[in-house]
């Protein structure tokens, strides 16, 4: 089942148990405002922008949920470490560098695995828009 599509099952059970509760007369014994602030709660929850945050909300946590806790660490941490060389001061001031440079740069061990990361994210990546199409 859709995210929608629970979305709109559990604001149906809402307004079931609303009605319920007020044929009841429940909803008389708990006092009118009670009653009132959950009648406009279900309102409020059934509001269009209010469903559209729930479910996006609903696919970033299940996005989430698949990715391993210790990359998001990893990444949290490169992201940290990289940051001082993308800002505004290293851009503007960022030395220019030659086709020469930038094959003796290839020659180094740390360069050659930083490279061999990439294009194994590369790969993965046109993996997962393969199974996304």
């Amino acid at each position: 089942m859709s995210s929608d599509g629970e979305i709109k099952e559990i604001m149906e059970l809402l307004k079931s148990i609303n009605d319920k509760l007020n044929a009841s007369g429940i909803g008389l014994l708990a006092e009118a405002d009670a009653s009132t602030k959950f009648e406009e709660l279900i309102k409020l929850l059934m509001e269009p922008k209010v469903i559209d945050l729930i479910h996006k909300a609903t696919q970033l946590l299940d996005a989430l949920s698949k990715v391993n806790p210790a990359t998001i660490i990893l990444l949290s941490t490169l992201i940290g470490c990289i940051s001082p060389s993308l800002d505004i001061d290293a851009i503007a001031n960022a030395p220019k560098a030659t086709l020469s440079d930038l094959i003796n740069q290839l020659n180094e061990e740390d360069t050659q695995r930083m490279i061999g990361l990439l294009i194994n994210i590369i790969k993965q990546a046109s993996v997962c828009m393969k199974a996304i199409q």
